[in-house]
């Protein structure tokens, strides 16, 4: 497994758990590394590199079966660029798992940002604005049992992040990737049907397309 851009390695820890014969980790920010190497000194058969996606991919040659690259594309300015070396690191049968945001899955973030901004105007020390975000949104941030980011780090992403500029919808993906890869699924589900499966076209971009109308006619619900 392949994870890029992992952070502090929490979510690294919960893939971790699965037991892969071998987990790589790329991850460019020096900050987020030395966090991440003292959650994972622990344990064996990971590999960590302080380095950009494109300095690893120039020295390492090898494929995976699962490549990971979660809340990272939609803020990138050269979208394309990135997502053609992430999909050259993934084996002939491998998965790509990727993290998806368009201007209606954000709405809700761009409004927890504004609320905060209301409840923040007057606090000066960023640790108090910290604690008092962990308050405001404890409610929402408890209800993802399974969540394995900190919740410190989500409140610090919510106050930095320019959360307008966060567009790669799942169309968007699908034009990137449709020539390549097979859709396998998504959360939330996007295929409403129960067509015979043998219906689908087994041409990459005719069977992507029929995921892509399906999340035309239904995205406005989410």
């Amino acid at each position: 497994i392949l994870e890029v851009g992992p952070g502090g390695g929490f979510n690294s820890l919960a893939i971790n758990n699965l037991h892969p014969k071998s987990l790589t980790l790329v991850e460019p920010n020096t900050t987020g590394y030395k966090e991440l190497l003292s959650n994972l000194q622990d344990y064996r058969n990971i590999y960590s590199y302080n380095m950009t996606l494109e300095e690893f991919s120039s020295n390492v040659k090898e494929k995976y079966d699962v490549v990971f690259c979660e809340g990272l594309i939609q803020g990138l300015t050269s979208k394309e660029i990135f997502i053609n070396i992430l999909k050259e690191k993934v084996s002939e049968t491998g998965i790509l798992v990727i993290t998806v945001a368009d201007e209606i899955s954000i709405f809700f973030e761009i409004v927890k940002k504004l609320l905060s901004n209301i409840f923040l105007k007057d606090i000066k020390d960023f640790e108090k604005k910290i604690e008092l975000m962990k308050k405001i949104f404890k409610k929402d941030l408890d209800s993802l049992i399974y969540m394995t980011r900190k919740h410190e780090d989500w409140c610090i992403d919510l106050m930095g992040d320019a959360y307008c500029n966060h567009t790669f919808s799942i169309s968007d993906a699908l034009k990137l990737l449709e020539k390549d890869f097979f859709l396998l699924g998504s959360s939330p589900n996007i295929m409403t049907d129960f067509r015979w499966y043998k219906s689908l076209s087994n041409n990459y971009e005719e069977y992507n397309n029929y995921f892509y109308q399906n999340f035309n006619k239904i995205k406005h619900s989410f």
